[in-house]
């Protein structure tokens, strides 16, 4: 059965903790689960203001890395 895995986050969430190692986290995360066929994609949390969370200066950085994976 396909899975996503969604709200994804670095250090338990609820803040956001640099564009730099939110990329590298969310490589990790994307190495791990191009392991698994099954596993689709996933979704970080959180895109918009939540509590600090929010990942969106990390977008032109997370854009980079799709484009080169």
């Amino acid at each position: 059965m396909p899975l996503a895995l969604t709200e994804v986050c670095n250090g338990a969430g609820g803040s956001f903790i640099g564009i730099g190692p939110f990329v590298a986290d969310m490589g990790c995360y994307d190495d791990q689960v191009r392991m698994d066929d099954y596993v689709f994609g996933i979704a970080s949390w959180t895109l918009g203001n939540w509590e600090g969370a929010n990942w969106y200066t990390a977008l032109p950085a997370m854009a980079d890395y799709i484009c080169t994976h």
